[in-house]
């Protein structure tokens, strides 16, 4: 199907990418003339009385878009066992993908895993108990004696080994965790790990934000003996796969080009999917090949299947942004090149789980289903029957997937584009990326919590999310035969016909937009483990709040909409609306300072970020050079009359005292 071709009238308008936050304008779409003028007023208008009819104080955190399947694993009867997220229930799954049973209850579960004797374990992101399952009379019931308590903030991935050893990661304290016959130990990960396996006599866990992959050998207690060892690339790794080969370990991980992104070309460079294969032994990982995935169209790639025979490595991967999947062949014996094979898939598959005979088992968050999938057969989609039907659902496709620019290409510098690639999980990439205005450098910010914390971007400053959702799609076409303006039925692509919300959305370019507002106006930042459950703040939080409103709270305002200053919550108010689910103060206002974190974006300076969920965000200041918070704080300075230095304060400006930087950092932990 050709892409659409429309004439270009009037004047354009500049804009920026998100993931330069205020970089140098790029492609910009079609005017704001004519349908698409007065189309873009007409959103705008009910954007802007959306907001002004939300009680942000009351609304939730992380709207669920449905019920989020997210991990799934397989049991020793050809069963298997899957998690959905959203909706905070364990399900019981057959051969086909069809749900049996469910456990519910759960809060928002994350990382499953399966124990020797049968018995489930389940993390999630408000705690730091691993909850122990079996699977009984036909249904999943409680087992408290197989819980695990590892002591960190929250359970992002789990593994257990052959002989029952137990490992978890969390993203936000940077650990990984090991119990093992009554033994434990926990040792520092790079930033963010979000999964971790064991297999070959080694522990192995993938970072996103670190953009890292890490391993340690287990000693003979069954253990890590050592210290973690790391390969860094310069994008995020999305998922990965372990498999032992000789005295080896093999590691398959899908992940973002290895190279920083190039906007030299007035499009997106060098952010195309890439999976790599890397051998880990005594002298550390050591590469044994990368295929670009996105040219033959596998797109973010999450859910990663490595098996070794024959001298091959065999890698099945999906692409969580795509309708297709790969099976790509390494030749390990040191001849030949990588071969791959495209085979059907369904787009939004986070996790896979073989299946006896051939195939997977796929959990898919973004169409709501479980799915079946085996190689040279069309995909099996079982669809939750709480499934979204509305345009929020299009709007997520529009994100997570190519849907946004479905003409994209990989060819020579150019990269398939979606906007995970650099909000991964809707969150950051943990890199900071050349702007193409001279030395200048910008951190990702957050795609989560944008509705109430406008005006986008650190230096454009786009007023409404209307302004920055048009401006999107022309910057995410540039470089392809579209120019951004197109229906759904005219993107070259099936699974969008197929899904429970094609019949009940507006599919035109209007609608498209539309869908992407409602979104983003229900995507929330996901609640703070640190704030669960709380109802008051601490001797040392209470103290950080009184020294924050002191010397921090004109520009990371309290306000709930960042742009409406009628909207700041009182300090008596904070700690209610902190320990709430939603913690919904965004932190920020509009406007420019100098806090002297050069170089400055803006001849004014940048926006104050929004610290609303600080610890997803790092690394911090506009030019990446504060990897923690504790390192923010210690580099502050306060001058005279109140003047306050994020970095570089003159001869005589003073910094803060340990123990307000301690108080401090205990508030900010809870934002």
């Amino acid at each position: 199907m050709r892409p659409p071709r429309r004439a270009l009238l009037g004047l354009g308008f500049q804009t920026v990418c998100l993931v330069t936050c205020g970089g140098e304008p790029a492609a910009p779409e079609p005017a704001r003339t004519g349908l698409r003028g007065v189309s873009y007023e007409a959103l705008r208008a009910e954007e802007h009385a959306l907001r002004a009819s939300t009680d942000f104080a009351a609304a939730p955190s992380a709207a669920g878009l449905g019920p989020d399947p997210y991990d799934v694993a397989a049991l020793p009867d050809g069963r298997f066992v899957g998690l959905e997220r959203a909706a905070g229930e364990l399900v019981l799954l057959d051969v086909n993908a069809t749900v049996l049973s469910r456990f519910a209850g759960l809060e928002r579960p994350r990382a499953l895993a399966t124990l020797p004797d049968g018995g489930l374990l389940v993390g999630g992101d408000l705690g730091p108990v691993a909850l122990g399952f079996r699977v009984r009379d036909g249904g999943v019931v409680r087992d408290a004696s197989l819980d695990l308590d590892t002591g960190m903030t929250s359970v992002r991935g789990l593994a257990v080994s052959e002989d029952g050893c137990v490992f978890a990661v969390s993203e936000r304290d940077d650990l990984l965790f090991g119990s093992c016959r009554g033994v434990r130990r926990a040792l520092s990960t790079p930033p963010g790990p979000f999964q971790v396996q064991v297999a070959g006599g080694r522990v192995v866990v993938a970072s996103g934000i670190g953009h890292a992959l890490a391993s340690a050998p287990l000693a003979e207690g069954g253990l890590p003996a050592t210290e973690l060892t790391s390969v860094v690339h310069d994008g995020p790794f999305f998922g990965l796969s372990a498999a032992p080969r000789g005295d080896e370990l093999l590691v398959a991980a899908g992940g973002v080009e290895d190279a920083p992104l190039d906007r030299t070309g007035g499009f997106f460079g060098n952010i195309d999917s890439f999976v790599y294969l890397y051998a880990v032994g005594r002298g550390g990982f050591r590469r044994l090949g990368a295929v670009n995935t996105s040219e033959i169209g596998v797109v973010t790639p999450k859910a990663v299947d490595l098996t070794v025979n024959d001298g091959n490595a065999v890698i099945f991967i999906t692409g969580y942004a795509s309708e297709v999947a790969a099976l790509v062949h390494v030749p390990l014996g040191g001849e030949g090149s990588p071969r791959t094979e495209v085979v059907p898939s369904a787009p939004g598959i986070s996790r896979l789980a073989r299946a006896e005979g051939g195939g997977f088992v796929g959990a898919s968050p973004l169409l709501d289903a479980w799915a079946t999938i085996r190689p040279g057969a069309p995909p099996r989609l079982a669809f939750a029957a709480s499934a979204p039907r509305d345009e929020r659902a299009l709007g997520e496709a529009l994100v997570f997937t190519t849907l946004m620019a479905p003409w994209q290409s990989a060819d020579g510098p150019k990269s398939r584009f979606t906007c995970e690639t650099c909000h991964l999980e809707g969150g950051v990439d943990g890199r900071t990326h050349r702007t193409g205005r001279g030395d200048v450098r910008a951190t990702t910010k957050p795609l989560r919590g944008l509705f109430n914390n406008a005006p986008h971007f650190t230096r454009a400053l786009d007023a409404d999310t209307t302004e920055m959702i048009f401006a999107e799609f022309g910057v995410a076409a540039a470089g392809s035969p579209s120019d951004g303006w197109f229906a759904l039925d005219e993107a070259p692509m099936e699974w969008p016909r197929r899904v429970a919300w094609a019949a009940d959305v507006d599919r035109s370019p209007v609608g498209l937009r539309r869908a992407l507002l409602a979104y983003f106006s229900a995507a929330g930042p996901q609640p703070n483990p640190r704030a669960a459950g709380r109802r008051a703040f601490d001797a040392l939080e209470r103290q950080g709040a009184d020294r924050f409103a002191e010397i921090c709270a004109s520009c990371h305002a309290p306000r709930l909409v960042a742009d409406d200053p009628s909207t700041a919550a009182e300090r008596g108010d904070w700690e209610r609306l902190v320990l709430s689910e939603a913690g919904p103060i965004v932190w920020a206002r509009d406007g420019y300072e100098k806090t002297g974190v050069e170089p400055y974006v803006h001849p004014e300076g940048a926006r104050p970020t929004s610290l609303r969920r600080l610890e997803d965000k790092r690394p911090y200041f506009t030019n990446g050079g504060a990897r923690t918070l504790e390192e923010v704080l210690e580099r502050v300075r306060l001058g005279d009359g109140g003047a306050f230095f994020h970095d570089g304060g003159p001869a005589g400006a003073r910094p803060l005292p340990a123990d307000e930087r301690s108080a401090i950092l205990a508030f900010l932990r809870l934002l």
